[in-house]
């Protein structure tokens, strides 16, 4: 959340067609990066329970840091509207807001079945062309036992999944495809053979962030990152060295 500076250069330069240079990515970089922030946000909370920016820095020299929540703001979306649903009464639920979270089942007491988009170029509309399924665990809430997670609390049943991916935001210059995910141990966009990352996770907001992560990291780190996290599971589209399209799933994903 701390390369908003790197953000705003290149989605600016997709904008207007021209990229920035070497020495605007290297300054970008130097005004971002977590370690310029304190590691728990609490300490940046004043007594009247407002966030002080200044309090923020690790170090009390330097710019104030420009956050952005992109990658996070619409499964924390979700999981919000999910939370007031719950203390309303509402059971069974799928919130959709560019992500997803659910619990429980759907109106034919059936698990919630979600499709994953197939990642070609342009696939602009959400359902018409899938590559694969996923179901949830389609226990009535009220039948659930309870689910306890690795940080000891219980998530009511409530999974999420989100796909991110570089079929739908990207830029060709030249015939070269810029995905509008940037790396920011790089400064620049991430270049991989993964075309979509989908992550299911306790909630909506952290599979919209692991999401984004394995899109940065690309396809081998992603499915080692998977595979060492208990309870996620991820599905990974990818492009061979041929030029032809594939998949990964890991064990559980959709069962």
């Amino acid at each position: 959340v701390a390369a908003g500076p790197l953000f705003d250069i290149w989605g600016f330069g997709f904008k207007s067609g021209e990229f920035p240079d070497d020495a605007a990515v290297s300054a970008a970089l130097a005004v971002s990066g977590m370690g310029r922030l304190v590691p728990r946000m609490e300490d940046a909370i004043l007594p009247d329970g407002r966030l002080c920016a200044s309090r923020l820095l690790a170090s009390p020299t330097g710019d104030i840091p420009q956050l952005n929540f992109n990658a996070i703001a619409q499964g924390y979306s979700c999981d919000t509207v999910a939370s007031y649903l719950a203390k309303l009464g509402v059971k069974d639920m799928l919130v959709d807001i560019g992500e997803i979270l659910c619990r429980g089942v759907n109106a034919s007491g059936k698990p919630w079945r979600i499709g994953v988009d197939r990642p070609t170029d342009g696939n602009f509309a959400p359902g018409a062309d899938l590559d694969g399924f996923w179901e949830s665990a389609g226990t009535p809430v009220g039948e659930m036992p309870d689910q306890v997670g690795q940080d000891g609390c219980n998530n009511g049943g409530f999974q999420g999944i989100v796909t991110s991916g570089n079929y739908r935001k990207y830029y060709v210059r030249d015939g070269v495809k810029y995905s509008h995910t940037i790396d920011p141990r790089t400064g620049r966009p991430a270049e991989n053979s993964l075309l979509s990352a989908t992550i299911v996770a306790p909630t909506a907001e952290q599979a919209d962030a692991l999401a984004t992560y394995c899109m940065v990291i690309g396809l081998e780190a992603a499915r080692d990152f998977i595979e060492s996290q208990p309870g996620i599971e991820g599905y990974l589209i990818f492009r061979t060295p041929d030029g032809s399209m594939s998949e990964w799933a890991s064990p559980e994903f959709g069962k």
